[in-house]
């Protein structure tokens, strides 16, 4: 019942119904039809009045001659005296009455004239005014999302006096809008979370009420469940509410796991994804990676991390990927449209279990390693005065190869041990991990190439008086340069093979490729096609190159620009990108003689040695220490023994020792290796040691 219709017929107070007003109802009890008489019978109570319900004026004589007075206090009637005159009198009543009943018929006609005519035109009231009742499409607290639009409807518009000025109104415009569409419809929009109302009135409606629709405007539920969105990296895909699949073809990625989402308030969103969405809604996916997919090979379980996802008024979505390191501008695909064969997990997993090869992105000096780690046993590098190999430290003196073990490290106690070997005037030597080998002789362009088994305790002469600028030792075959013009290698047995006459400014081997930089580009050859060349990856640009690191499709290298003379730590991947992984620092060509690669942290010198750089591949943030900050003029050599990195440096009087530093820059002395700063010297740098 509208408001309207309630005040018509409404309940009084003493719980009767009130009758209201209306055309149809006559307000005198006597109905009256024209050519009949009414014939009223009085009706008298003791002790009062006779009261006339016939409507005729007090004072007339009734037509029905009563048949005896009532004396107030009297014993009954009493019989009227005779006129005393003997004259009868004419009574005047008939006549009035005549006339009084011919009224009542004549109004009586007009108002049922006047009503059947113009009845529906007043029922509202009078002069022509009317209170109208409204029948609205919905009358109950309506939900909606915050941006949802509804249509709020009078439904029986059409039977309104077309003079009637609706009016629709919000409670709070910051919740909801309301606009007129016309022809009784209004278009009411969500506009944020919280509680509001549309008020409609009208000129005759009920001005003390009107007509109330409450709304209650609800966040929008973020639905992720069987969606995917894509960056420029990666597609982020979700197979349910509570698991995540990370992929991507450029980098043969695959990486799945549990993910818990929470939606959190702005001051408790990562500045990463604030700074791209200021205003909006932001949403934390807590990562838990179980399988990664790698290359087409597992590379065992990643570790947890963060990726948020943030929403702008302008439906704009941007996702920060802490692995990465950057936030991405994302957006929602079918994750059919990503691949045909992809429709579930099992097909994504499929289709990249069989993928090998790709490349690395490199993008603002990052490198996405995906939590692969370097091989700690820093095992190919020549030139080092420090080698591992098993659980035992190789370390190069003037006179010979001394072995300590690498658990002894930093402790203050363990004792060197001279190792027996054919020639102790060594130059420099590598390692397989199992094995190691060894040039020596007076100089470099006529050494002797040797293999020492650390189980026998014995060494094995391969090859006599060759010219080896530089040497790698991988799956039984000991690889080196002659003279910077060819590369080469020999066997355990002694057989030499050609495998690359070109120039060679610097190279690496592992079990799958030996990786060939020739001063203006690179090129890798497939050990398992023979050592066939499968072309440049990139070409053209010249820069100083020494020390090389592969690892799975990248290779790291540390760089000296001639340009500008910077020292960089520099990536290159399989597809030919290459990417300054560190910013620049001053250097010269000494520089690039040494690199260390450990866990996700690569360490170059830069100052001509004077300072350590540290790089996080994975994010492409840097840091350096003055080795001078610990009373120590420059270092030239670094390697790896177990997770730790190893650097050989000078003090200011030109005394030499090894030193420890960690990914933080700290810098510690290794008392058990050789050194020649004098603890007990006066040496800046002897409280290292």
């Amino acid at each position: 019942m509208s408001e309207i219709e309630d005040r018509q017929g409404s309940t009084g107070e003493n719980g009767t119904q009130n009758p209201g007003f209306s055309w149809d109802t006559q307000a005198s009890e006597v109905q009256t039809q024209p050519g009949i008489q009414p014939v009223i019978q009085p009706q008298f109570q003791s002790g009062m009045e006779p009261q006339d319900r016939s409507g005729f004026q007090q004072g007339m004589q009734s037509q029905i001659p009563p048949q005896g007075q009532f004396i107030p206090g009297g014993q009954g009637p009493q019989p009227v005296p005779a006129d005393p005159s003997g004259n009868k009198k004419r009574s005047l009543a008939p006549l009035l009455i005549a006339l009084s009943v011919g009224a009542v018929f004549v109004v009586g006609v007009i108002v049922a004239v006047f009503v059947a005519v113009f009845g529906d035109k007043l029922k509202g009231g009078f002069g022509g005014v009317k209170e109208q009742s409204l029948e609205l499409s919905d009358t109950s607290v309506v939900t909606l999302t915050e941006g949802e639009d509804y249509t709020l409807t009078i439904e029986n518009f059409d039977e309104l006096d077309k003079g009637q000025n609706i009016k629709w109104e919000s409670a709070d415009d910051h919740v909801i809008t309301v606009k007129d569409k016309g022809n009784g419809k209004a278009k009411i929009t969500a506009v944020a979370e919280g509680k509001s109302s549309v008020f409609i009135t009208g000129e005759n409606l009920d001005k003390k009420k009107g007509y109330v629709v409450k709304f209650d405007v609800q966040k929008e539920n973020f639905e992720y469940a069987g969606k995917a969105w894509k960056t420029s990296s990666a597609v982020y895909y979700f197979p349910e509410a509570d698991s995540m699949c990370e992929f991507s073809d450029d980098l043969d990625l695959y990486i799945s796991g549990a993910v818990n989402v929470t939606e959190v308030e702005k001051e408790y969103a990562t500045w990463e994804i604030t700074d791209y969405v200021d205003s909006g809604r932001y949403f934390r996916f807590d990562f838990n990676p179980k399988r990664e997919v790698q290359y087409g090979k597992d590379n065992g379980i990643s570790t947890g991390r963060e990726i948020w996802f943030g929403y702008n008024k302008k439906g704009d979505t941007y996702i920060y990927d802490d692995f990465l390191g950057y936030p991405e501008e994302a957006e929602e695909i079918d994750i059919k449209d990503y691949d045909s064969s992809l429709s579930d997990a099992d097909s994504i997993e499929a289709f990249l279990d069989g993928k090998s090869g790709g490349g690395i992105n490199y993008t603002n000096g990052r490198m996405n390693l995906y939590g692969s780690e370097f091989d700690t046993n820093d095992a190919f590098h020549d030139n080092t005065r420090l080698i591992q190999c098993g659980d035992m430290v190789y370390v190069r003196c003037d006179d010979g190869v001394y072995s300590l073990p690498e658990s002894s490290l930093g402790t203050g106690s363990g004792n060197l041990t001279k190792i027996n070997l054919s020639d102790d005037n060594v130059n420099f030597f590598a390692t397989d991990g199992k094995k190691m080998a060894y040039a020596a002789g007076d100089d470099k362009g006529d050494v002797d190439l040797y293999v020492y088994d650390p189980s026998s305790g014995k060494d094995t002469l391969l090859l006599s008086d060759i010219s080896c600028m530089h040497m790698a030792f991988c799956d039984d075959k000991v690889y080196y340069t002659e003279s910077w013009d060819s590369l080469k290698y020999v066997d355990m047995s002694g057989n030499v093979q050609t495998i690359w006459q070109n120039t060679v400014g610097a190279f690496y081997a592992d079990w799958n490729f030996v990786y060939i930089y020739d001063g203006t580009g690179w090129t890798m050859l497939d050990i398992g096609a023979g050592y066939i060349s499968n072309g440049y990856l990139c070409k053209g640009r010249s820069y100083e190159c020494d020390r090389i690191y592969a690892l799975e499709d990248n290779i790291i290298t540390v760089t000296y620009d001639y340009n500008n003379s910077s020292i960089s730590l520099h990536g290159l991947d399989f597809a030919g990108a290459e990417g300054n992984l560190s910013g620049e620092y001053y250097g010269d060509t000494s520089d690039t003689y040494a690199l260390a690669c450990c866990g996700i942290y690569g360490y170059f010198f830069a100052y001509e040695g004077e300072s350590v750089v540290c790089v996080d591949i994975t994010t492409g943030s840097s840091a350096d220490i003055d080795l001078s900050s610990y009373g120590l003029w420059y270092g030239n050599e670094m390697s790896v023994a177990g997770d730790r990195v190893i650097l050989h440096v000078y003090d200011a009087y030109g005394d030499d020792g090894y030193v420890e530093v960690d990914r933080s820059l700290n810098i510690t002395g290794l008392p058990e290796l050789p050194h020649t700063i004098d603890p007990n010297g006066g040496s800046a740098a002897a409280y290292l040691f």
